[in-house]
């Protein structure tokens, strides 16, 4: 069975791409993880059974980038929250602040090479297999 591609994640297609051609005016590289997982609880005990939703839930995004020297990172969990705008804005200003923090504080700040990525050209699924094991005791 193939896992279907998030439907959230598909419907910010679009913002994500903006959010990176706008940041990758100022920085050399850019990059947009994306996470939205769900899962069921499965619970067996001697005398029931449950079936629900997990809590181990995940939904957001993590932008890196990198500024020449080092990588800043800004995560969020909804690009609803504000326009979309705002969002670059609020990147851009809270990257600008933490560097001037650094600096004016004398912090060392380490150098890393920028990342180099290569074209992605596989794609691969997983098929996992869950059982239900029942215990149901014999009657005396």
């Amino acid at each position: 069975m193939k896992v279907k591609m998030s439907s959230y994640l598909s419907s910010q297609k679009e913002n994500l791409k903006r959010i990176v051609s706008e940041l990758s005016k100022i920085y050399s590289y850019v990059s947009i993880l994306g996470v939205d997982t769900k899962g069921k609880d499965y619970s067996v005990s001697k005398n029931t059974y449950s079936l629900g939703d997990s809590m181990w839930t995940e939904r957001g995004f993590v932008i890196r980038v990198y500024n020449g020297t080092n990588y800043s990172e800004y995560s969020l969990n909804d690009l609803h929250s504000k326009s979309i705008d705002e969002i670059i804005e609020d990147i851009k200003i809270k990257f600008s602040e933490s560097l001037k923090i650094m600096e004016n504080n004398q912090l060392n700040l380490n150098d890393y090479p920028m990342v180099e990525e290569r074209a992605i050209t596989d794609s691969f699924f997983l098929m996992l297999k869950c059982y239900l094991l029942l215990y149901r005791p014999k009657k005396k």
